[in-house]
């Protein structure tokens, strides 16, 4: 931290008498029973100033128990804490002492143990309701290549004004959404006297991959699933990326570009902007192909710290080759609303939920599409300085309406393009969709445990235990339309490898014995 935050001395004061307490005076007044919760205090206090730190914790903690509802003893025995350097202990004793009797110096000393335990935005939430910190300065590091007028158009802090949590978090959401960044690290930096600087450290984006050696991995990997695809991100510098695909693939051939255009024209959103063509062959009613083209543009807004909503407009037009019954052929346009919320947001907990509605127009077609997912993660503890051990768990819930033709319809399964992924079963085999069924209504889940055992100097390794079960339901669900799954897998994870994070999994389907083996970078979600 710059400059000094003081730990007060204590923060009640003390009586004379206190300090004239002989050890024996004391004594016999705890023999007797005559000792009272505030003398219990003053000798606590009395005790911490005289160096004696274990028996003035004693004497505090048996005030404490003398007293639970009483905050004087525990502010002391917080600020004791402070000053021996035990600012999670400090921490929470005086985070109780606040909850039982607030007042301005020791919310202030409660903040900086927060801070000084590395609880940030904790820190941050306390010092807030006594209005501080006021922000002096901003600080960048990393930025090299990316113009610092489209950095600072996504900060909503203003020096000389309240550093508030809300507006911090909603830098850090800005910032990761831009575009332009691999990293963002967003942190405060008090100084002891009410203000704080704040200190933006960045890690740009640029050009067609991280490293020769990362582009030479991707590009190895895309050659493998008969597939090339290209990426240029921050364009001179203005957080502009064109992406480029083309595929091969027998079954799936197709091409595609796109663009993301961070704050197009100064407005304050994201522009995303796609066109592409191919076929597309499906194990349905013996064999169904389709032929289509179409466009996708999407905005995207950042509300508020936890909040970002999106706005879609979408056209497709298709035709197929071995349609019966459920392909229904044509062109529609294609409308789409969507709000993202981060729930929660903790050390230990954190949660956010993402709900959208879609809606199909054409002459033949006309329907309707909802989706909700629940996506977070559980920290459990840290180890040996690695990353810390984390549960993290997804759950979607998915629905279409009557009449919705069989090529919306959601696509379960693992593998490349996968939105509702499974352990144990492909989204498509050999390229060609349906064998895992679509499906008009699903539920699926996925809770993985992720462990991290090795940490060297090239990369760290670790191991994924998951679980994904789901209900499926529809037209093309073989039997009575509807199914379920319950999927196993165990992977190998090695992050840092080129500058990416390796998965490998193996899954096993409990219920139907099928098992499968994904290779990719990146987490499944």
């Amino acid at each position: 931290m710059k400059g000094v935050i003081l730990a007060c001395l204590l923060l009640v004061p003390s009586r004379p008498q206190a300090e004239e307490l002989s050890l024996s005076a004391r004594s016999e007044a705890a023999v007797e029973g005559e000792t009272s919760y505030e003398t219990a205090v003053e000798q606590g206090v009395a005790l911490a100033r005289s160096g004696r730190s274990e028996e003035a914790e004693r004497e505090l903690s048996r005030a404490v128990r003398m007293r639970p509802e009483r905050a004087e003893a525990r502010r002391e025995k917080g600020a004791l804490f402070f000053r021996e350097k035990r600012y999670r202990d400090a921490a929470r004793e005086l985070g109780a002492a606040v909850r039982r009797s607030d007042d301005m110096e020791t919310r202030r000393l409660w903040g900086a143990a927060l801070h000084l335990s590395g609880q940030m935005k904790a820190a941050l939430r306390a010092w807030n309701t006594i209005e501080e910190p006021q922000l002096r300065e901003i600080h960048f590091s990393g930025l090299k290549r990316t113009r610092p007028p489209l950095v600072r158009g996504e900060i909503p802090l203003i020096e000389g004004k309240l550093l508030s949590l809300g507006r911090l978090e909603e830098t850090e959401l800005r910032l990761h959404d831009l575009g332009a960044f691999d990293r963002v690290s967003v942190r405060t930096v008090p100084w002891g006297d009410g203000t704080a600087d704040l200190d933006v450290a960045l890690i740009e984006r640029h050009g067609l991959a991280g490293s020769r050696l990362e582009f030479a991995a991707q590009t190895v990997g895309q050659l493998v699933a008969e597939k090339i695809e290209l990426r240029y991100a921050n364009l001179q510098g203005w957080g502009l990326t064109l992406r480029g695909r083309y595929r091969w693939q027998h079954a799936q051939p197709d091409l595609s570009l796109a663009c993301d255009w961070p704050r197009p024209f100064g407005a304050d959103v994201k522009a995303s902007a796609r066109v592409f063509r191919g076929r597309q062959q499906f194990d349905v009613e013996q064999g169904i192909e389709r032929r289509g083209r179409g466009f996708d543009l999407d905005l995207q807004h950042v509300i508020d710290g936890r909040t970002m909503a999106q706005a879609g407009l979408g056209y497709r037009e298709r035709v197929f080759q071995g349609a019966r019954e459920l392909a229904a052929p044509g062109d529609f346009l294609r409308f789409r609303l969507g709000l993202t919320r981060r729930v929660i947001s903790s050390r230990h907990l954190d949660m956010s939920i993402d709900g959208s509605m879609v809606q199909n127009s054409g002459r033949e077609i006309s329907c309707r599409q909802g989706i909700v997912s629940l996506e977070g993660g559980v920290r459990l503890q840290d180890h040996g300085g690695l990353p810390p051990t984390r549960v993290a768990f997804q759950f979607r819930l998915g629905a279409s309406s009557e009449g919705t033709p069989f090529d919306e319809l959601f696509i379960p399964g693992g593998g490349a393009d996968a939105e509702w992924p499974m352990r144990a079963h492909r989204r498509a085999y050999g390229g060609v969709i349906g064998r895992t069924p679509l499906a008009q209504h699903i539920l699926l889940g996925n809770i993985e445990l992720r462990h991290w055992m090795i940490d060297t100097k090239i990369a760290r390794m670790g191991i994924a235990l998951a679980y994904s079960p789901a209900v499926l339901s529809g037209p093309t669900v073989p039997g009575n339309g509807k199914r379920q799954f319950q999927d196993v897998g165990i992977g190998l994870r090695i992050a840092g490898l080129a500058g990416m994070n390796f998965r490998m999994d193996v899954g096993f389907g409990l219920l139907d014995g099928t098992k499968a083996v994904f290779l990719g970078w990146n987490e499944w979600f």
